[in-house]
């Protein structure tokens, strides 16, 4: 949370001077984001984020560099970057991913029949006849 606050902070002059602090910040999250994937979860999903690790390290590292670089040619590289973690997120669309969500249910709430996430109930006069929307 700390480095997207201090990337939030020198955004506005990333393609500046604040390149390096931006550019370290996001290869700091990134790093922490796929390390704390790989540790939770079960084997399947630790597997799933081992296999979408190589490809963002190497967007990842690639946008660091991007960060010592003036600033005309710095802009090209952290758009390559972007591409390399896009392709990463493509290819990882074909791996089995799956999380497992466990909320406490309250009376208020229902779940889907494949979900264990809960579903806010809309009132039962969402579905008459004589709801305001319906007359419109």
């Amino acid at each position: 949370m700390a480095m997207s606050l201090l990337m939030a902070r020198v955004i506005p002059d990333a393609l500046g001077d604040d390149g390096p602090y931006f550019a370290g910040a996001y290869f700091v999250f990134r790093f922490v984001a796929d390390g704390v994937g790989v540790l939770n979860g079960d084997r399947e999903a630790r597997e799933a984020q081992w296999s979408f690790i190589p490809p963002t390290m190497v967007g990842s590292v690639l946008a660091l560099a991007g960060g010592f670089i003036d600033s005309p040619r710095r802009a090209w590289i952290w758009l390559g970057s972007l591409a390399v973690d896009l392709v990463a997120a493509l290819a990882a669309e074909r791996v089995d991913w799956h999380t497992t969500v466990q909320l406490p249910l309250s009376s208020s709430l229902r779940t889907t029949a494949n979900s264990s996430i809960p579903i806010p109930s809309a009132p039962a006069s969402y579905y008459r006849d004589d709801h305001p929307i319906a007359r419109e």
